[in-house]
């Protein structure tokens, strides 16, 4: 064994490649801790692709566009590299392992959201897409470490989602709220309408009674009227009968003193 160990002294050639040999596993075993020695220090720089397909609705008079908003909100966002494209390209990506995690918001989004208001309530999704195989992290990354950053995602798009919404549904109440003033004003005018009718049929009922009460007099005047002449007509037969016997009268006063 001594003489082996003479030899390799000896042989300069053969001792170093020995030495670089030996110290391969311990460059190899330090670069790999070092890359996953702490996965979050640089976690603004893990690229995310957002594939946004949502189609905004009229809701209530409303514009309800929750995929644009939430997109909106992620552009402003530091926490991640957010990167914006279409279905197709986020999945070469994710297949090059040029992208860590596919956020899809499916076209449906904003009109399944507001569902629940009405009969028939449908599901919201938001799919997220990891490929740690073949992501260029996901070699050094852990199981577990990925799943907390898809977690974190998850985590900020449904704050995103959540506070959006009920921006969105607030419009929508104030909606609500102005149809509601304006039926009440409508009701109110109704109201006024229909006491305005009954005002104008109690009036009509006092005309109507005005005018029989007036038929009435003029019947009672008809009828004094007839009587009025009746009573001329007497008088005028009573006075001829008058004077017939003031006629009479003379001629025996005259037939008496002779």
């Amino acid at each position: 064994m001594k003489k082996y160990f003479r030899k390799i002294k000896q042989n300069r050639v053969l001792l170093a490649t020995l030495f670089i040999v030996s110290f391969i596993p311990v460059i190899y075993a330090g670069t790999f801790l070092a890359s996953i020695w702490d996965p979050y220090s640089k976690i603004e720089n893990l690229k995310i692709s957002v594939v946004n397909e949502d189609e905004p609705v009229i809701f209530n008079g409303q514009n309800i566009e929750l995929g644009n908003k939430i997109s909106d909100n992620l552009k402003q966002s530091r926490t991640l590299n957010w990167q914006f494209t279409d279905l197709k390209t986020a999945e070469k990506y994710l297949t090059d392992g040029d992208t860590f995690m596919i956020v899809y918001i499916p076209k449906d989004f904003s009109k399944n959201s507001v569902s629940f208001l009405g009969e028939n309530p449908q599901k919201v999704n938001i799919s997220f897409k990891t490929n740690v195989s073949k992501s260029k992290s996901g070699e050094v990354i852990s199981t577990n470490a990925a799943q907390k950053l898809s977690e974190q995602v998850r985590v900020q798009i449904s704050e995103n989602y959540s506070k959006i919404l009920l921006s969105q549904l607030s419009n929508v109440q104030n909606g609500f709220s102005k149809a509601a003033n304006g039926s009440e004003q409508i009701s109110n005018g109704i109201g006024s309408l229909e006491n305005g009718l009954n005002s104008a049929n109690s009036g009509v009922i006092k005309l109507k009674n005005g005018a029989e009460k007036l038929n009435s007099a003029n019947q009672k005047m008809a009828e004094a009227s007839d009587k009025l002449a009746f009573s001329a007509t007497e008088i005028s037969n009573k006075t001829n009968l008058l004077s017939q016997n003031s006629e009479n009268l003379q001629k025996g006063l005259q037939d008496f003193s002779a």
